[in-house]
């Protein structure tokens, strides 16, 4: 028998399918802008380390990294990206729930814009945990709420590709709770500019549910730098 958070997950990897045509693999500057204003990072910081994507969609980063030592993106749809990806990065059809790595394998792991997307967020974090060398670094992105909890829980079942919202809090001490220490976080209310650029990219429903939620449900934009100490 299907559990409920097998099928919500399944409900959500069906509606990722549905948006694939509208997916589009950004230029690396974008994503160098994207390290730099968020994390304080330059390329250079990701020069000869062995780097994993968790959730390597078609707007992977990590091909944006060519100095990298080894650079291998996992995610469940990974198959059906393929044409999306480019022949110097590995790429691996799977769960950040079940990593097929050994342990501290990895010195850098992104997970950008993955979290509120999985089945277990706190297994996913455990997993990268076990898989970053000591020492290593979790380079971590996602949308968050201010909203109520209660509204929070009700998002969770009716906006499909989303299994989960959390707020700026509830990822800290998912965080903390795992054992991560935080070395660099930064919080902030998401641009409408954003929103405005998917609408006039023609994507009118993914631009108006970011305006949205932005009005009416403080749509925020979370990062974390954190670093594996034991």
């Amino acid at each position: 028998m299907i559990s409920a958070s097998d099928a919500r997950w399944k409900a959500a990897q069906n509606a990722e399918r549905k948006a694939f045509h509208s997916w589009k693999l950004e230029e690396p500057t974008s994503h160098s802008q994207f390290f730099s204003q968020n994390f304080l990072l330059d390329s250079e910081s990701f020069n000869g380390k062995s780097i994993l994507e968790v959730g390597c969609s078609p707007a992977v980063a990590i091909h944006s990294l060519g100095q990298a030592h080894l650079r291998v993106g996992i995610d469940p749809l990974a198959s059906e990206w393929g044409h999306y990806y480019r022949n110097s990065t590995n790429h691996i059809q799977g769960m950040g729930e079940y990593l097929p790595f050994k342990d501290e394998t990895f010195e850098v792991v992104l997970c950008i814009n993955v979290l509120d997307h999985v089945q277990n967020p706190s297994t996913v974090l455990k997993e990268i945990q076990r898989c970053l060398k000591k020492g290593g670094t979790l380079v971590l992105w996602l949308q968050t709420f201010s909203t109520l909890r209660i509204i929070r829980k009700v998002l969770n079942l009716i906006d499909a590709p989303h299994p989960h919202h959390f707020s700026d809090s509830d990822v800290s001490f998912m965080l903390q709770e795992i054992g991560y220490s935080v070395d660099h976080h930064h919080y902030k209310r998401a641009s409408f500019n954003s929103a405005i650029s998917v609408i006039k990219g023609k994507l009118i429903i993914s631009g108006l549910k970011s305006l949205l939620a932005n009005l009416f449900l403080g749509l925020c934009e979370s990062s974390y730098m954190c670093s594996k100490t034991a």
